[in-house]
Order: C-alpha cells, then sequence, then structure tokens
C-alpha cells in the first residue's frame, strides 16, 4: 500500500513529463477520491502500468 506521499510522487512525475493526455491520471484520481483516499495495491499497480508504458521509469 503507497503513502499519499507515495502515489503524489508516481501521479506528479507522470503528469510534470507530459506523458498522458490527462484521461488516466483524471480517472485513477478519481478511484481514489471514490475510495476515501486509499491508495490500493490495485490503484498502485494501474498507476505504475501507466509509468511504464510511457517509459518513464
Amino acid at each position: 500500500m503507497l503513502t499519499k506521499e507515495q502515489f503524489m510522487k508516481m501521479y506528479n512525475t507522470i503528469y510534470a513529463d507530459g506523458a498522458t493526455q490527462g484521461y488516466e491520471l483524471r480517472d485513477l484520481m478519481a478511484k481514489v477520491e471514490k475510495r476515501n483516499r486509499e491508495y490500493t495495491p490495485r490503484l498502485t499497480q494501474e498507476l505504475e502500468q501507466i509509468l511504464k508504458d510511457k517509459s518513464i521509469t
């Protein structure tokens, strides 16, 4: 499970690098909000996959 700081670091890495058109991030953040900011393993995987797909890691 990610801490909020770890999650936001990953989120900001994607955002800062302009690696998406934004829709993946909006979807992920909506899921986080729905889950009362619980950074679940599934969200972590989804975020890591976006990073991997965009060759940021």
